[in-house]
């Protein structure tokens, strides 16, 4: 078992509930266990301007998911 740390964000639609939504399916995940989610935090973009600003978190977890595992479940979860 292992502390991992995500970041989420999302700058598209509504980002509060997408961030809740991802992070709820992270949670939810076989193989993670005691997952929070820190606060809320918004951001402007950087880079290319020309977007909408982001909402940002931190999911912390522990999982005995391996590192491809981990990032396979993740890509899942960006695909909802």
């Amino acid at each position: 078992m292992v502390t991992s740390y995500v970041g989420l964000g999302s700058n598209l639609g509504d980002r509060e509930r997408t961030i809740r939504r991802a992070f709820d399916e992270l949670a939810r995940t076989p193989g993670i266990f005691d997952a929070a989610c820190s606060s809320l935090y918004f951001s402007e973009p950087w880079g290319y301007a020309e977007q909408p600003p982001f909402v940002n978190a931190v999911a912390r977890l522990s999982t005995e998911l391996g590192p491809i595992e981990l990032y396979c479940a993740l890509r899942r979860i960006e695909g909802l």
